[in-house]
């Protein structure tokens, strides 16, 4: 047990494990954006393929009247 004990000191001693500026509040430059960037391209896949789906259903509904 205590060997899990130092691994955990280790990695908490290097500053990798920290978090990036965004998380600590400094929301300013091109890592928002990213973000920004990042989180509206999922949001647009991710609409994109539920629209595919509910298009897909709607179809076989419109075929299959006992659907």
């Amino acid at each position: 047990m205590k060997f899990y004990k130092y691994i955990f000191l280790i990695f908490l001693s290097f500053n990798f494990v920290l978090s990036c500026p965004l998380c600590y509040g400094n929301a300013t430059g091109p890592t928002i954006d990213g973000v920004n960037a990042a989180i509206f391209t999922m949001l647009g896949i991710t609409g994109f393929i539920f629209t595919g789906i509910i298009a897909f259903v709607v179809m076989l509904k419109k075929k299959n009247k006992s659907f």
